[in-house]
């Protein structure tokens, strides 16, 4: 569901300003659940709340898209990929892109 559409998302508006880790790789960062952190990579960084996902793959990292919400000060996490059209040119294109993911000094 598309995250514009305020009405029926408002429960989770705060999920648009978290990072959603495997438990496992919480570990290996010296983070609390909760705390703020710090993603990068070679397109920007931007500030989130850490979360745990048990249900994700070990190396994997889930934040939610979309345009950042007027409710909430998330960062739009198309910022953290290349700024290339999807190739056919019908649709929005879908990215991957490697970060790091680091506390907050």
């Amino acid at each position: 569901m598309h995250s514009q559409l305020g009405q029926l998302n408002s429960k989770y508006y705060e999920d648009f300003g978290r990072i959603f880790l495997n438990p496992e790789d919480i570990k290996t960062l010296d983070v609390d659940i909760d705390e703020e952190v710090i993603v990068s990579n070679e397109y920007g960084y931007a500030k989130y709340i850490l979360a745990e996902l048990p249900s994700l793959k070990s190396g994997v990292a889930l934040i939610y898209s979309g345009v950042s919400s007027p409710y909430n000060e998330s960062t739009n996490v198309n910022l953290f990929t290349p700024d290339i059209p999807e190739e056919s040119g019908l649709s929005g294109a879908y990215n991957s892109s490697v970060i790091k993911v680091k506390k907050v000094n």
